[in-house]
């Protein structure tokens, strides 16, 4: 492991580094604010840090035609299209969440600066943590990631739901923490080497390796520890406890960001790393698609069947969420055998990882809407996410029952939101090629798919058709009615106009295949 700098190399994390000087800033302006003023500057403030670095990535998109690849820090870090993909999802994801926060936290009296300096800087560990090369790189990314998630989880401090869930999910995360930094220790022993691509290169060199022991279990650790971020079964117990105990605003960028930096790691170790040979069937039982088929069809299933009974919205978005996590490993195991199918396009990244980018878009402003639309609901650390507070809220607050009405519908799957297209495209690939395994593994995610569809509706039921039994205090936010505005014009556009984005995931994912 050499570390090299250069000036340079500033230039490929600057969006990141962007989102660290104003993140620190604004811990700053906590300091030295008056106690009794309103901590509404520095969401402010936090917004425009985060505008500035969604343009600075926008820019290093643009300013590279193409698929391209950029190392950084002597190889330990690399910028590529596919790490500015995500960079631009968790910028995004970081300034809703600051807009959602400043209304709401006044409304639950913990309006302190401290919030968006965490936002911030859980951004910037998610930007880094896709964008490193090396397995302790990015171990060291992801604890900047958790650390300040398991901060935010918490962080209304009236709400015992909160401190709870923010002890759980510190303790449960420290266990798959060490697992994974097990996994990659595991792995160094094995090829000696941290480096991805000189992983991958000891596997070309040395065909045995790959089924040595001491492979087989740093993998299987590597893929528990990470299974854990992204909520697969059964490493998902956690999900719903900490989901409905922290803030609305930090569910939902715990949703749309923590997910999304989980599968960019994935598709980036078994892509650059592990190669999708690795993944395929083997006469004798090698491989790993057979890991993740059964991930994929006990996460689906084991988050739809446990959201059912749910009268907790934010425990059944929790367990929705879990859900979707299954539909994206489908995408995961498409692309391995879209790739492992055509000997001409092998190292290349094709189709179903495709399609798990544009679902992990649409998915965290689907996210967004909905938990938006929620986070209306209550004051003095107290939130109302029970079935029947939502009950003629349609008709109290129209424009509130609307955007929780469609973030509902795009999450299910209906057209023409953009939850359809990225649904659609994933099944779309998985049956182009014509396996039976894919065939099978495709009817059980639509017949999951339509299992969510009554839970989904269920709420909309309430919202329309169903007297309320209680007040229920919803206050008004500029700053959520901006977020809804942003996050339903999005999964309008995804659905109505996705080819853009579609192109760009494609992109992305060319760039992987560069050596």
């Amino acid at each position: 492991m050499e570390i090299t700098f250069q000036a340079s190399d500033l230039w490929g994390i600057l969006p990141v580094l962007i989102l660290m000087v104003f993140a620190s800033v604004a811990a700053l302006m906590e300091v030295f604010a008056k106690p009794d003023t309103s901590r509404s500057f520095i969401a402010g403030f936090s917004v425009v840090g985060c505008l500035l670095a969604l343009a600075t990535s926008y820019w290093q998109w643009k300013g590279i035609d193409g698929a391209f690849q950029v190392p950084l820090f002597g190889k330990m870090l690399v910028m590529d299209a596919f790490s500015t993909f995500f960079n631009m999802i968790f910028i995004i994801g970081a300034m809703l969440a600051s807009l959602l926060g400043a209304r709401y936290l006044r409304e639950h009296n913990a309006d302190f600066g401290e919030y968006y300096a965490l936002v911030l800087f859980s951004a910037a560990g998610m930007g880094l943590m896709v964008q490193s090369r090396d397995l302790i790189v990015l171990f060291i990314n992801l604890e900047i990631m958790s650390m300040a998630i398991y901060v935010l989880s918490g962080f209304v401090r009236k709400n015992r739901r909160g401190a709870e869930a923010a002890l759980k999910y510190f303790l449960m995360g420290s266990v798959a923490s060490a697992v994974l930094l097990y996994g990659v220790a595991l792995l160094y022993g094995g090829t000696g080497s941290t480096d991805l691509v000189a992983m991958r290169e000891a596997f070309n060199a040395d065909k045995a390796l790959g089924d040595s022991i001491i492979v087989k279990l740093g993998m299987v650790f590597l893929v528990g520890g990470m299974a854990f971020k992204v909520a697969l079964a059964p490493f998902h117990l956690w999900t719903p406890d900490v989901y409905d105990g922290a803030p609305s605003p930090v569910t939902a960028f715990m949703a749309a960001g923590v997910k999304a930096a989980g599968f960019a790691v994935l598709i980036r170790l078994f892509t650059v790393t592990f190669g999708y040979d690795a993944l395929e069937f083997g006469a004798e039982g090698k491989g790993w698609v057979g890991l993740f088929y059964a991930l994929a069809v006990a996460t689906m299933f084991a988050g739809n069947l446990a959201a059912i009974p749910q009268v907790n919205v934010k425990r059944m978005l929790a367990y929705s969420s879990v859900a979707h996590a299954g539909y994206l490993v489908v995408g995961i195991i498409v692309g391995a055998f879209g790739d492992l199918s055509n000997q001409e396009t092998a190292g290349t990244v094709i189709g179903g990882n495709g399609a798990v980018l544009y679902y992990l878009l649409t998915y965290a402003f689907s996210t967004f809407l909905v938990l938006g639309a929620i986070s209306l609901f209550g004051k003095d650390g107290e939130e109302f996410v029970h079935l029947s507070d939502f009950a003629g809220m349609g008709f109290k607050r129209p424009f509130v029952g609307l955007a929780l009405t469609l973030g509902l519908l795009s999450l299910a799957g209906i057209p023409p939101m953009g939850g359809f297209f990225a649904k659609f495209y994933l099944f779309r690939e998985a049956m182009s090629l014509q396996k039976p395994e894919l065939m099978w593994l495709t009817l059980i995610a639509i017949v999951n798919s339509m299992i969510a569809l009554y839970y989904y509706l269920r709420v909309i039921v309430f919202l329309y058709m169903k007297e309320p039994t209680r007040e229920v205090p919803v206050f008004e936010s500029k700053g959520a009615v901006a977020v809804l505005c942003i996050a339903l014009a999005a999964v309008l556009v995804l659905g109505l106009f996705p080819d853009t984005y579609v192109e760009m995931a494609r992109r992305s994912l060319e760039s992987l295949a560069l050596r």
